[in-house]
């Protein structure tokens, strides 16, 4: 820490709460003045130390663009390398994350802009393209989706998703994917249902209707986009 500034306690809240003890004695932040100080702390050790100092705006529905856009103007400043728009709650569309990344992006034009979408209305992969879209360099993403409660972006489905549909090149070995998810699965021991996009087991069974039976002698993309071995099923 900088000379006659406290010491930074990462985790002491939280460890202070799972002890039964009063975590409200710890040096937490109260508003926005204390919270941003002690990110540029860190911000300024992290250089010290030749590390790059990566930020994150949790709970993004409750931000408002007032906030990101100060949070972004000050730890660019400052030299942070990127900046995290993470939305646990699930509380923010498609528009909302493009318009976000748009402002870090204006506001600190030297950050690399990352997002983090949860799957709460099934729009995380949505919410995932329209940050790329936006300038967002980076996404967080899981195999399968796993993560709490209804999970976050799946890795296969962003990534074919940026490949297939916009061009995008993500340097991602595409028919190891489904493979992967099965080995995620066993790993895990939390299953995908049969028809989930891409990987599931019956992604592209297409139930038996006469039309598209007959179809698949004539063209198999007729009503698929892509065919199964693109992500290594079948």
């Amino acid at each position: 820490a900088a000379a006659g500034a406290a010491p930074l306690r990462i985790g002491g809240a939280f460890q202070s709460a799972w002890e039964g003890k009063d975590w409200r004695k710890q040096a937490v932040p109260r508003s926005q003045e204390e919270q941003t100080d002690r990110v540029l702390r860190l911000i300024r050790r992290c250089r010290e130390l030749g590390i790059q100092a990566f930020c994150a705006i949790n709970q993004l529905n409750y931000a408002s663009e007032e906030y990101v856009r100060d949070y972004a103007t000050t730890v660019g400043r400052e030299g942070a390398s990127g900046i995290l728009l993470a939305d646990g709650p699930s509380g923010c569309g498609p528009e909302v994350f493009a318009f976000l990344v748009r402002t870090v992006k204006h506001y600190a034009p030297n950050c690399v802009a990352l997002v983090h979408a949860h799957n709460g209305f099934g729009l995380a992969a949505a919410n995932s393209l329209a940050g790329v879209l936006a300038g967002a360099e980076g996404v967080e993403v899981a195999v399968n989706g796993y993560c709490s409660a209804t999970g976050q972006a799946d890795l296969a489905h962003v990534a074919v998703a940026l490949e297939a549909l916009y061009g995008i090149q993500t340097g991602i070995d595409l028919p190891k994917l489904t493979e992967l998810a099965r080995f995620a699965e066993d790993v895990v021991g939390y299953h995908l249902p049969a028809n989930y996009p891409l990987t599931g087991r019956e992604a592209f069974n297409c139930g038996g209707s006469d039309t598209v039976v007959q179809e698949l002698d004539v063209d198999p993309l007729i009503h698929w986009s892509l065919e199964p071995s693109v992500v290594g099923n079948r």
